[in-house]
């Protein structure tokens, strides 16, 4: 069936017990790809959706092909996003939910840039390459499915006026989750508060400089 943004599809008795399920968006141009498995749609792998227990939650990460049309120029490029099974008392809800989402809560508009791990430098570091930019209105949500979870994925923000911070790796404070994995360095340095001593103990937490553009100023 297809399922429009926001909204949900009941599936029909008869696939109730279905094991495996595939995601699919159809094609709108004659665009050929040796990654794509069909003439009409690009769609994912074969991704199992058993429920780990009659009570459990449990979160696929996959991505798919998109066709992406910037300034008349038609490409492809991956999709990346997240299937959140939900089963409760034997019922399974499957949510699709992007990879990764920024909510700005400044009274201000806020620039977000997203990249991951690219190539090697000259110098034998790795080179942080740009995926996504977009802007935040004050209380919106951006959501990000161009960012590749295993690709190390950072973050830099700006505000009207000032340079981009220097990028800032994001990490899971959920240690059972697979979703973004952090070094030990990082766990010890990000995840020292206690959830019973600190509020929003599981949030993502770092420090931010923002520099002027224009010499003065206060930083």
């Amino acid at each position: 069936g297809n399922v429009a943004p926001e909204q949900s599809l009941s599936v029909p008795l008869q696939l109730a017990s279905a094991t495996h399920i595939r995601l699919a968006i159809p094609k709108k141009s004659g665009i050929k790809s040796t990654l794509c498995k069909t003439d009409r749609f690009y769609v994912t792998e074969r991704l199992m959706i058993l429920p780990s227990g009659f009570s459990s939650n449990r979160i696929i990460r996959t991505s798919i092909l998109c066709e992406n049309n910037v300034d008349g120029f038609l490409s492809i490029k991956h999709l990346h996003f997240l299937l959140a099974l939900k089963c409760n008392g034997g019922v399974v809800d499957i949510c699709i939910e992007p990879v990764l989402k920024v909510i700005n809560l400044l009274p201000c508009e806020l620039q977000c840039q997203l990249g991951g791990i690219g190539r090697s430098t000259r110098k034998g570091g790795r080179q942080i390459a740009q995926t996504e930019v977009f802007a935040l209105s004050s209380g919106k949500e951006g959501k990000c499915l161009s960012i590749d979870c295993g690709l190390s994925p950072h973050i830099s923000i700006r505000l009207p006026g000032y340079k981009w911070s220097c990028w800032k790796k994001i990490v899971n404070r959920e240690s059972n989750s697979l979703t973004w994995r952090p070094t030990e360095e990082d766990e010890v340095a990000l995840f020292e508060a206690s959830k019973e001593i600190a509020q929003h103990a599981n949030e993502f937490k770092s420090i931010v400089h923002f520099d002027h553009k224009t010499a003065g100023g206060d930083p």
